[in-house]
């Protein structure tokens, strides 16, 4: 679970991982839908305010043995944030899920139903039909099968107008990853390693599959709060 980030748009110095929805932290809300989903183990990729975070997180799980942590010093990107994660999960071989500790109302039926179109030697993730896109991901289909995602900041103006965008969760085999990641190189406008770019790689390999998620307001992101207000009300409506 990515958890890195400082979340200056929210304008606070708390971590924004740590800003409450329904009176729990955002990133204890994804950590519970992954031990509801029977994730056997979870690393929380941590950074800005990381001792805060692993506080947090270690009193609401005291209990869980199998919480584990992984420092990301620089966040220069995604891939880059995974890297660190499998570092602390040398000796696993199996899936792993790839989630983001500001998406609070994920749930532990979607991650199930990502299981359901994993494949060995690919890469299965979540998509979104959402009627703004701005800010997002593109996914890329041919012939109806997803062969890339394109970050928003690097789309041509065709591309700007794809609907169908990237949600950031995914479920890769750790082999593929420890093959691949290393294929990631930050040529891009932001100088980072975004993790989007193994779906190229997996597309001309095993293949892509994408579940798309029935409500989009399940796996938004928060970055405002704003957007912090509305996954509280999102929430109280589905919880």
């Amino acid at each position: 679970m990515l958890a890195a980030g400082q979340g200056t748009r929210m304008k606070s110095d708390l971590p924004k991982v740590l800003h409450p929805v329904c009176g729990e932290t955002m990133v204890a809300r994804v950590l519970r839908a992954c031990f509801d989903a029977e994730l056997e183990t979870v690393v929380t990729v941590v950074g800005y305010g990381r001792e805060r975070v692993e506080d947090s997180l270690r009193s609401d799980f005291a209990t869980v043995p199998t919480l584990l942590f992984a420092v990301q010093d620089v966040q220069r990107g995604t891939a880059d944030a995974v890297r660190c994660g499998l570092s602390a999960l040398e000796d696993f071989a199996g899936w792993v899920f790839i989630l983001y500790g500001d998406v609070p109302n994920i749930r532990a039926s979607s991650l199930e139903a990502l299981k359901s179109i994993a494949i060995q030697d690919g890469v299965a993730f979540i998509s979104m039909r959402v009627d703004d896109p701005t800010g997002y991901g593109r996914v890329l289909r041919e012939n109806g099968v997803p062969v890339s995602i394109v970050e928003h900041q690097e789309c041509t103006d065709e591309q700007l107008a794809i609907h169908e965008v990237n949600a950031g969760l995914y479920l890769i085999h750790s082999d593929f990853l420890r093959l691949h990641l290393g294929q990631v190189d930050s040529g891009n406008s932001a100088d980072e390693f975004y993790l989007t770019d193994l779906i190229a790689i997996a597309a001309k390999r095993g293949g892509v599959h994408a579940w798309t998620v029935s409500d989009p307001a399940e796996v938004m992101g928060v970055n405002t709060l704003e957007q912090l207000a509305a996954a509280e009300r999102w929430a109280l409506l589905h919880h």
